[in-house]
């Protein structure tokens, strides 16, 4: 039995696998999957082990990139890719195979159980290498591959027992449990769906659906003639629209970008592209025929859609759902709208460019039953000669109702009775609702004689009398008349209806004279009254006064009832020409309010009743304007409520109206607006004041806004600005004439320059320029003024810029003007419109702004009161910083690896972290972002850097703090020093140096080597038990990452080899053989007797082969063998066997006897020869054959064989017969039968067979 020093399972797979794998190498893994329980991935938190591509292979690696879709594959491979595994054990790989999306196992059918994953086993150190992991059989190209619920699990190197197996959390990754695709022989295919949905022509989607490739597959498509688009190059869809139809040739090329060999073409050529018919009927209309017997019926069809020329054909059929012929109308066959048809059926066919067409429904032009008819229903005549009171009623019938008509033959109305007819022959119109016509003749007639009547009255004596009366005459008419007065101003009450009625007062009575006929005819006629003179009365003259109301008036009070006047009148001049004056009263009425007017009513009135009258106009005004009480100026901030709820309300009061609320309305600037002519005398002082700018260091203007009218030139108007110090300005001029400074197009110009400081780009106004209408932008003029001396408050003298006009003063509070004057001895006018002055705020903060609210209240009479209230927006308030900026950790040796600091506030909200930042005021594009940068430590370094945010009015947040660390995490590198081998003893190990290592290196700092440990495994040291060191060195850097490096040392002594005997089975004895290496004992380890070669062992025994190394004692070989010896058998017991020959022949078989367990071998010589297996004899004639006896168990034979012979004798022939016998019988006779026996005896017998012998 062979003896064997075994070392453990993981030590032989590290020297297999650092002997057969690398980065690039390949592990071919020959277990098949099993099925097993799956392990539990949920908690799994590592992810040392990582996969790259998955492929299926051949299988020496090379991925299968070519093949036909349908076609079965030779067995393959899957291939997985380990691309990290750094020290790591006992691989552990379970995973679902989805084959088309379908479970299934290894060999391509479905898993019987479940519940289970395929489940592959990997013994030893994982390495970074290619794993031949799985044979897949009866793979079909274009199947897809993928590996679901990857669970992996392995053992560090301290801990691995070489058996895979569900590991603890921190061993197992659950980060492929979504699953990996395995890369396949791409076969590249794809669907084509056409449709019509816009266009002349079927746009077609695309999309791929071949298999295969990685997850970086390229596309790229070719979509044949016409198409657009021509190409793409994604996976789609892609909708294609073609300008032509037909049979279309499609290619599509797929690529895995990871490995270009992978490629494929699908190319169709059966896409068809057909025309769509995009045109419809949107609306078909018929009108009808109007009248019965016409042809004015129309058809008229609408489309949508349709491409190139849209053409119409009407279709015509007598009957509904009859045969449709082409009509004769074709005057719609290009806009689809037809005229001039008869009744009947129609239909409409639209056709488009590409010959595609659609019919409509059909449609059915019908008329009126019967032809229009009319008839005259009643007629009056007229009743007095020239009147216009006939009558006649026509009606219409038949047509198409309702009916109209017209006596004109132009104005239709709806009623067919007209009427205020003079007598004459009229033609009357009727029309139906379809516009037909029909005439109908009339005759109106009249009397022959007018009726007439003249009147005549007396005049009274006095005025008021009731004693006149009338004569009244009648011709005419037809006879038997009546009457009816009416006094002129009573057209109610009738007077008499005699035909000479008295008893009249006054006036002028009117007759209607009616005659038979009811015709009538009228007269009149005047009785004239007595004395009626009215007296004439003159008021006194109109007056206006100062007051709220009619108690303003004094002397003669307000009544609004009558009140005498006494004489002798006062203020009235009166004239009375008849009976003299009764009575002189005065009554008043009011209206309107500002003025109040009240309208005094004089009465005069004489002896007889006569009155005259007239009035006096009082207008009572109020003038006095309100008292306005403003809310103080206010300062805030930029967000603050600007509305008067928050920074106050203003009040009034008025000597007439109470209390009045105030309105307001917000400005930038200070100003006025009251037109008024400029004259060339003394000039004009327009007034405004400032207020509200003291304390806000606010006393510079920052535009000046003027607006005038000329009408002849601005070469005519000069505008000087005079501020509160007394220092003025001029604006406008100087006069000039001519050119520019005439108004060439002789009409009204209105400018509105506004004028900045000396600093702007705009130029100074001169009035000679060019300078258009409207608004524009200029500096003062700042020349002299020939008005300087003469301007009241100009008392500082002229300057030439804003900035000198404001110098000195601590704000621009206080009242300024402006002054204006004409050009004297010109014609011409300038008008001053308005003016704005709009002050300078810091110019370091564009958020700061004044509001001029100005209040205004007006009484109800019109007057007025303005103040300003100034409000001043300051923004003070920080940028708001919220949130932080996550610490930033980045791998480097020195601050240049940290990145810039950002200069913008969406830079900085876009570092990572939960930083926000806004201003009140300003836009975050308009911050400013600064930085500092402190720097601190070595591993990290530590950069602090402090962010502060700046609004436009200079307030800055508070400091926003990013922390930067630089940390080197990378490790030192370095050699270990080469393995030392080929030593014999232990005591010959080296003493560590760590000289020895002499490439180590860092990437920042200088590497240090120091010495670790020594390890041994323990072993004797022995051949094939080498005692191995293992020596660690630690590599480190200044920032504490390090390398521990290993040297391995191993001592071997020579080997010891001895010879291995198999164990012997012999009979009786055994010969030992002569030995190669090492010796004969009877006991273990050298003990026992010695034996040698060609010694004869007759006993079963142990023998061991021993021998010890020249290097060590202490390693040793050695081997055993039994020896077996069994005894000889004895040999078997037989007899011979001697018999005739038969015929047939018969066959002999030797036979011998032994005991139970034992054997019998039959040869052919008494010693060696040949064995026989069948000891027979089937002739005539003797063999010897020779029986050996083995022990079945032992196999043993016996030392001599016993012989035994087989003879068969040769059988006689027939005896010769001698003849029959014929003889007489006397009854004692004797007959002897003869025959002759050749070699042999005669036996005979009273049969031919069988018988019984004759003796």
């Amino acid at each position: 039995m062979k003896k064997i020093t075994l070392i453990n399972l993981a030590t032989f797979l590290v020297l297999l696998f650092s002997t057969v794998v690398g980065y690039s190498q390949q592990v071919l893994i020959t277990t098949s999957p099993t099925e097993e329980v799956g392990c539990n991935p949920a908690a799994c938190v590592a992810n040392d082990v990582e996969f790259g591509k998955v492929y299926l292979g051949d299988a020496s690696g090379t991925p299968i990139v070519d093949c036909v879709a349908g076609q079965t594959l030779p067995p393959l491979y899957i291939w997985v890719q380990i691309t990290k595994a750094s020290s790591k054990w006992d691989l552990y790989f379970q995973f679902d195979l989805l084959i088309n999306g379908v479970k299934k196992n290894i060999d391509g059918n479905d898993l019987i159980d479940d519940t289970k994953l395929l489940t592959i086993a990997i013994p030893g150190a994982i390495q970074v290498a290619n794993y031949r992991m799985a044979e897949i059989t009866n793979y079909v190209c274009g199947q897809s591959l993928e590996l679901k619920n990857i669970y992996l699990s392995w053992d560090t190197s301290g801990q691995a027992d070489g058996i895979p197996s569900c590991a603890s959390t921190s061993k197992c990754s659950k980060n492929y449990q979504s699953g990996i695709v395995v890369i396949t022989p791409i076969i590249a295919d794809f669907s084509a769906t056409p449709d019509c949905t816009t266009g002349a022509y079927q746009q077609v989607v695309y999309n791929s659906t071949g298999t295969g490739g990685s997850l970086n597959n390229s596309y790229s498509w070719s979509f044949g003639a016409g198409a657009s688009p021509a190409t793409a190059n994604t996976f789609g869809p892609h909708t294609v629209t073609y300008s032509s139809g037909g049979d279309k040739t499609v290619t599509l090329t797929v690529t895995d970008l990871d490995n270009p060999t992978n490629t494929d073409t699908k190319t169709r050529t059966d896409v068809t592209v057909v025309a769509c018919c995009t045109v419809t009927i949107s609306s078909i209309n018929r009108t009808n025929v109007l009248c019965y017997g016409n042809s004015d019926g129309t058809v008229t069809a609408t489309h949508t859609g349709g491409v190139g020329l849209i053409t119409y054909n009407l279709l015509y059929s007598a009957t509904s759902g009859g045969v449709f012929t082409n009509a004769s109308a074709t005057d719609g066959d290009l806009d689809g709208s037809y005229t001039g048809l008869g009744v009947g059926f129609y239909k409409v066919v639209v056709t488009e460019g590409n010959g595609c067409n659609e019919t409509s429904s059909e449609v059915e032009i019908t008329q009126p039953s019967a032809a229009l008819t009319s008839s005259i229903s009643s007629q009056t005549n007229v009743d007095c000669f020239g009147n216009n009171n006939g009558s006649v009623t026509v009606a219409g019938a038949n047509g198409t109702s309702p009916y109209t008509y017209a006596i004109d033959g132009i104005t239709f109305g709806s009623s067919g009775t007209f009427s205020s007819l003079i007598a004459g022959s009229y033609t009357i119109t009727v029309k139906d609702f379809n516009g037909c016509t029909k005439t109908q003749a009339v005759t109106i007639t009249q009397p022959t004689a007018a009726l007439s009547a003249n009147a005549t009255g007396e005049s009274l004596y006095c005025e008021g009398d009731s004693d006149g009366d009338i004569t009244l005459t009648v011709q005419g008419g037809t006879a038997s008349y009546t009457y009816s007065w009416k006094k002129t101003g009573d057209n109610v009450t009738v007077v008499s209806t005699d035909q000479n009625p008295s008893g009249l007062s006054a006036g002028t009575y009117n007759v209607i004279v009616t005659d038979a006929n009811g015709c009538t005819t009228t007269a009149s006629a005047t009785i004239i009254d007595g004395d009626g003179i009215d007296p004439v009365v003159t008021a006194p003259a109109d007056y206006t006064l100062e007051g709220c109301d009619t108690n303003a008036i004094l002397g003669r009070t307000y009544s609004e009832a009558d009140v005498t006047v006494a004489s002798p009148y006062t203020g009235l001049t009166i004239v009375e020409t008849g009976t003299g004056i009764a009575s002189v009263t005065y009554k008043d009425s009011k209206s309107g309010t500002c003025p109040i007017v009240v309208t005094r009513t004089f009465t005069v009135t004489d002896n007889c009743g006569n009155i005259g009258t007239d009035t006096q106009e009082i207008s009572i005004i109020d003038t006095t304007a309100p008292t306005l009480s403003i809310p103080a100026n206010a300062g805030i901030e930029c967000t603050a409520d600007i509305t008067p709820s928050s920074l106050g309300m203003a009040t009034a009061t008025d000597n007439c109206d109470g209390t009045l609320t105030p309105s307001f309305t917000d400005g930038d600037c200070f100003g006025l607006e009251n037109e008024k002519e400029v004259n060339a005398g003394g000039g004009i002082y327009q007034y405004f004041n400032i207020s509200g700018m003291a304390g806000l260091n606010v006393n510079s203007i920052k535009s000046f806004n003027l607006t005038f009218e000329t009408n002849q030139g601005k070469g005519r108007a000069e505008f000087i600005l005079v501020a509160p110090n007394g220092k003025g300005i001029v604006l406008v001029g100087p006069y000039c004439a001519g050119g520019n400074c005439d108004d060439l197009d002789g009409g009204v110009e209105v400018y509105s320059p506004t004028f900045y400081p000396s600093t702007s780009v705009y130029p100074a106004w001169v009035n000679s320029d060019l300078i258009a209408e409207g608004l524009g932008n200029f500096e003062p003029n700042g020349g002299t003024s020939p008005n300087s001396g003469s301007i009241t408050g100009l008392t500082n003298g002229l300057v030439s810029t804003f900035e000198a006009l404001t110098a000195g003063m601590a704000s621009l509070d206080g009242q300024w003007f402006v002054y204006s004057k004409k050009q004297e001895n010109v014609n011409g006018n300038v008008r001053f419109i308005s003016s704005c002055l709009t002050p300078a705020l810091s110019a370091s903060c564009a958020n700061n702004d004044v509001i001029i609210r100005e209040w205004t209240v007006t009484d109800a009479c019109g007057n007025g009161a303005t103040k300003n209230q100034v409000i001043v927006i300051s923004d003070t308030t920080a940028p708001l910083v919220t949130g932080s900026i996550t610490d930033t950790e980045l791998e480097g040796c020195s601050i240049s690896v940290a990145p810039a600091a950002v200069t913008t506030v969406a830079a900085l909200e876009a570092l990572i972290g939960n930083l926000s930042i806004s201003d009140n005021c300003s836009a975050d594009a308009n911050l400013s972002v600064s930085s500092s940068d402190a720097v601190n430590g070595t591993c990290p370094i530590v950069i602090t850097r402090t962010y502060k945010v700046t609004d436009e009015c200079s307030n800055i947040s508070v400091d926003i703090i990013h922390t930067i660390k630089i940390n080197d995490t990378t490790k030192p590198t370095g050699t270990a020093p080469a393995n030392i081998t080929g030593l014999k003893k232990i005591s010959d190990v080296p003493v560590p140096d760590v000289s020895l290592i002499t490439d180590e290196a860092d990437n920042c700092s200088t590497a240090t080597v120091t010495f670790v440990k020594d390890e041994n495994n323990g072993k004797s040291g022995c051949s094939g038990d080498a005692y191995i060191v293992t020596r660690t060195y630690k590599i480190a850097d200044d920032c504490e990452n390090f390398i521990e490096v290993t040297q391995t040392i191993t001592v071997e002594a020579d080997v010891v080899t001895v010879d291995d005997p198999a164990d012997v089975t012999e009979c009786e004895s055994y010969t030992l053989p002569a030995l190669n290496s090492g010796n004969y004992f009877t006991g273990t380890g050298g003990t026992g007797t010695a034996l040698f070669a060609n010694d004869v062992i007759t006993s079963s025994q142990t023998i061991y082969v021993y021998a010890a190394s020249a290097n060590n004692a202490n390693c040793t070989d050695e081997n055993s063998f039994s020896v077996t010896i069994n005894a000889l058998p004895a040999a078997p017991s037989a007899q011979d066997q001697t018999v005739c020959e038969t015929n047939p022949i018969q066959t002999l078989t030797a036979t011998a006897t032994v005991p139970d367990g034992f054997s019998v071998v039959w040869y052919d010589a008494e010693t060696g020869g040949d064995v026989v297996p069948s000891p027979n004899l089937n002739t005539v004639g003797a063999i010897t054959y020779y029986a050996e006896s083995v022990n079945d168990a032992t196999e043993c034979t016996s030392s001599s064989r016993t012989a035994v012979t087989l003879t068969i004798n040769a059988a006689p022939v027939a005896p010769e017969s001698g003849g029959d016998q014929t003889v007489c019988s006397d009854g004692t006779t004797t007959q002897t039968l003869t025959a002759t026996a050749t070699g042999g005896t005669i036996t005979w017998y009273t049969t031919e067979t069988g018988g019984s012998p004759i003796e």
